[in-house]
């Protein structure tokens, strides 16, 4: 039995929708898998801009800000002052791979070396 036009219309129109709902949820995902703890918009450190230009850098910026307000909230407000003056001298060490030959493989390096830091301390 052949589909009448507004039969045919009515696919087009779902089928659409499923597009885009399926793109938007797509690019959400993305979007979030690499949002840094730096403002882009304002970002003025070196380190800063090349967290914001390299989605890996990004992602990676993103899993040391989750483990660290993570290890933040289950230790004594003292141990907590201690840690982020740690996190505080960590940040700003970023900064030294602008020197280093392959910078971006620095600061990769430096990521992953701070994300085993915070999740298994003492290892």
């Amino acid at each position: 039995m052949p589909r009448s036009d507004e039969g045919r219309t009515a696919v087009r129109i779902v089928g659409w929708l499923g597009f885009g709902v399926a793109l938007a949820c797509a690019a959400a995902s993305v979007a979030g898998a690499h949002e840094p703890n730096v403002n882009c918009h304002k970002a003025k450190q070196w380190s800063d801009m090349m967290v914001c230009g390299n989605p890996n850098l990004a992602d990676l910026d993103s899993k040391v800000d989750k483990a660290y307000r993570k290890a933040q909230r289950s230790l004594s407000p003292q141990d907590a002052k201690q840690v982020r003056e740690v996190q505080q001298a960590w940040l700003r060490g970023r900064e030294k791979c602008q020197q280093d030959p392959d910078p971006i493989k620095c600061l990769h390096t430096y990521y992953e070396r701070r994300i085993k830091e915070i999740v298994q301390p003492g290892q």
